[in-house]
């Protein structure tokens, strides 16, 4: 089940042919070193395009949002991967 965070975050990024691909991100004084994302999507608020990336590290999901208007990034939620997720 997901667990909702909403909290600000640092990402670590690589721009690469037009997208962008996050490495990992410092939350709670840790390094979290994304092993893979496994969807992106878009949505509007107001003017502002937010991506949203859901991506995996240490067999837990996590979903990074990225403000391409303020330039922020947020942890969103998170959620322990199971052998039935």
């Amino acid at each position: 089940m997901p667990v909702p965070i909403h909290q600000s975050v640092s990402v670590a990024v690589i721009f690469e042919n037009g997208s962008i691909k996050p490495q990992y991100f410092l939350w709670q004084q840790k390094k979290i070193v994304i092993d893979a994302v496994s969807f992106i999507w878009r949505t509007k608020i107001g003017m502002a395009d937010i991506l949203h990336f859901s991506v995996i590290a240490r067999k837990t999901l996590y979903e990074l949002v990225f403000d391409t208007q303020g330039l922020t990034w947020k942890l969103e939620q998170t959620e322990p991967l199971t052998a039935n997720s």
